[in-house]
């Protein structure tokens, strides 16, 4: 009797049907991971331009807080973030303010946004620059500014 080599029809069907049926979810597995990955980098690079337009703000406190930020874009390679600062006086408090920043970003079929608050106080700020030119002054001479 002749020895056979190779495989039959009906076993390589029944080889392939097996490598779908336990390979699909792993590589279901291995997209939707990579998925997550992706949007969560999307989400700390949010969070990371959001607190650096807090920055930028707080260090941009003594000119007219209006004009510090408003709405934009960020720069390569962020530029698919955008942000808008909302600047609201706070009812019944001089001088004090809610400032928020929002950062957003295209997500799938849908936008995502991560939104930082902090109150300000203009007059604070202003006391500081006040404290910290006359402490100047006492020490080294009247500075320009």
């Amino acid at each position: 009797m002749k020895k056979k080599q190779g495989f039959t029809l009906t076993e390589l069907m029944i080889t392939i049907t097996i490598m779908v049926i336990a390979g699909g979810p792993i590589i279901y597995m291995f997209i939707s991971s990579s998925k997550g990955t992706n949007m969560e980098k999307d989400h700390f690079s949010a969070i990371y331009l959001t607190q650096g337009l807090v920055e930028e703000y707080l260090a941009d406190v003594y000119k007219n807080p209006k004009e510090v930020l408003t709405e934009g874009t960020f720069p390569e390679p962020y530029d698919k973030f955008t942000y808008k600062t909302e600047y609201d006086p706070v009812d019944g408090e001089e001088q004090l303010y809610l400032v928020t920043v929002t950062t957003r970003w295209p997500s799938g079929l849908k936008h995502s946004e991560y939104s930082l608050s902090f109150y300000i106080s203009k007059k604070y700020y202003l006391d500081i620059e006040e404290k910290i030119h006359t402490a100047w002054d006492d020490e080294y001479g009247e500075m320009a500014f």
